[in-house]
């Protein structure tokens, strides 16, 4: 999984959205520690992630 990673965030959103994305975290430190938290557990458990498939169907 390459959730939070630069390059793989450029590839999938593009360089202007990232821009935007960077800026929001450089200039709000509550959203900047949140996206650096989910960032290091994303690491630590790299391993032991995978892909959840959510299918819902409205009645």
């Amino acid at each position: 999984m390459n959730l939070l990673n630069l390059r793989q965030m450029v590839r999938d959103e593009g360089a202007i959205v990232i821009g935007r994305i960077l800026w929001n975290v450089l200039t709000q430190p509550p959203l900047r520690k949140r996206v650096l938290a989910m960032r290091r557990v994303f690491q630590q458990y790299q391993q032991d992630l995978g892909y959840i498939v959510l299918c819902a169907i409205a009645d």
